[in-house]
């Protein structure tokens, strides 16, 4: 069985990358409040550029797996709305509040995940939190994906 009938998940975001014309550069030397795990990339979708940290804690990055690198994004995005508010996402991802450089970025995913929304309808990220964090399932296949 191929893996876009089995994993419907992993087939939706390829053809995320391949309807929007995904296109991904780490910025490793830029990370956001001295945490290795979010450094900054620089993305286009549809022509659109932009320029946000994401959440990379398994260093998922350094593999250069587009439909992966995507799928960190989608997921930056989703915690971004799932937090009640920004003391919240804060403390999730455990960044001192009171720092206005990790202020900033959570205000620039608000604007982001507007457009990006617009570009490519709901924010889903497809994989499930659970699958992701214990590599199993569509994630663990998806990691394996070259």
């Amino acid at each position: 069985m191929s893996i876009k009938k089995k994993y419907p998940e992993i087939a939706a975001l390829q053809n995320l990358v391949k309807k929007h014309q995904f296109a991904l550069s780490v910025l490793k030397e830029d990370v956001l409040a001295k945490n290795e795990a979010f450094p900054r990339v620089k993305f286009r979708l549809s022509g659109k550029i932009f320029s946000i940290y994401i959440d990379d804690e398994y260093d998922d990055l350094k593999s250069r797996n587009i439909t992966l690198s995507l799928c960190l994004i989608l997921r930056s995005l989703e915690s971004y709305t799932e937090a009640e508010n920004y003391s919240v996402w804060a403390r999730q991802h455990q960044f001192d509040a009171a720092n206005t450089h990790v202020r900033h970025h959570y205000l620039n995913l608000g604007k982001h995940y507007k457009v990006i929304e617009q570009i490519i309808g709901p924010i889903n990220s497809h994989i499930s939190d659970l699958d992701f964090e214990l590599n199993a399932g569509s994630a663990q296949i998806l990691r394996e994906l070259k």
